[in-house]
């Protein structure tokens, strides 16, 4: 691959380049070019490239996908704004301000909402020449949904265990003294057993059966 300062020491001496050269310099440039092209075909992360005046000069595959234009084709995009491509206002509006300020985003999570409910990890790279205008934007994105649930169906599990150790520990401190009370129930339903008769005996033996259903219910 030709390096930047290769071409920028061509491009300054292009009238001193011998024909045959610049043949050369150009195949390898077009070779160069395609073979990025391709790299960005199979990438797993959605790519835009779009000029000064948001038009996208590149899009792939990948791009279409995680933003739900399954009909439309990359080549069919070109040409087009990058509002057209872009599904959520939100996003759309974040992104404005981006370029406005000309101002990077890292890895920034966004949610769109139409059609299907989603989370995308984005990046966004003004490209600049060497005057620092901007010659073009770069904006990367990857489709995070699937890990977003399973972030949250974890934090469950954790929320859940947590939960069952919680009422563990809670049954613990409630059992023993229930096994305190119980164990006295009982030595007052012996006593009563052996008591003389009196006149609420019987309805203090009644008192304890519903006093023993209860503690027998909460162990």
């Amino acid at each position: 691959m030709i390096s930047k300062n290769f071409m920028s020491k061509v491009l300054s001496r292009l009238d001193k380049v011998d024909p045959d050269q610049l043949k050369s310099f150009i195949k390898t440039i077009i070779e160069d070019t395609d073979m990025l092209y391709r790299m960005w075909d199979h990438s797993y992360a959605g790519i835009i490239i779009f000029n000064e005046y948001q038009e996208v000069r590149y899009i792939n595959q990948k791009a279409l996908e995680i933003l739900r234009h399954g009909k439309l084709k990359p080549e069919d995009a070109l040409g087009r704004h990058i509002d057209d491509i872009l599904p959520n206002q939100d996003f759309k509006i974040h992104l404005h301000h981006k370029i406005k300020i000309n101002e990077k985003m890292h890895e920034e999570e966004h949610i769109l909402g139409h059609p299907l409910v989603r989370v995308i990890r984005a990046s966004f790279y003004p490209v600049t020449d060497t005057k620092t205008k901007v010659r073009f934007y770069m904006l990367l994105f990857v489709d995070i949904t699937r890990r977003k649930l399973e972030d949250i169906k974890n934090r469950r599990k954790e929320n859940i265990a947590s939960m069952m150790h919680l009422a563990a520990g809670l049954a613990h401190e409630i059992k023993n003294p229930l096994a305190s009370v119980d164990i006295h129930l009982k030595l007052m339903k012996r006593y009563l057993d052996n008591a003389p008769e009196f006149e609420e005996k019987s309805e203090m033996k009644d008192f304890l059966v519903v006093l023993q259903e209860e503690i027998n219910r909460l162990n």
